[in-house]
């Protein structure tokens, strides 16, 4: 049964307010998804892609692009992308 899009507004205010966003498919997938986040996104979101999704060529200059079968790299792009929000925001989204 249709809920009247609650679920849609809920996973939408989620994206809103991320800090980062990971989407990380081994193979092609989740395009949708990683078009979606940086365009609802309130908070200029740094997204962190894998280059096994084909968004990775189309948001590859928008993007953070990793390996998904690398947690050095998926660690070390998490930790730029926050590096790059000032600590009072930092501590305003954790507070």
């Amino acid at each position: 049964m249709w809920d009247g899009g609650r679920v849609e507004r809920e996973i939408e205010d989620k994206l809103a307010g991320l800090l980062t966003h990971m989407v990380n498919p081994i193979v092609d997938g989740m395009n949708l998804v990683a078009k979606e986040g940086p365009v609802v996104n309130e908070r200029d979101g740094v997204l962190i892609l894998s280059e096994g999704a084909g968004a990775s060529e189309e948001l590859g200059e928008a993007a953070l692009i990793v390996s998904p079968y690398d947690l050095v790299d998926m660690a070390e792009a998490m930790h730029q992308a926050l590096e790059t929000w000032p600590k009072s925001v930092m501590m305003n989204y954790f507070l």
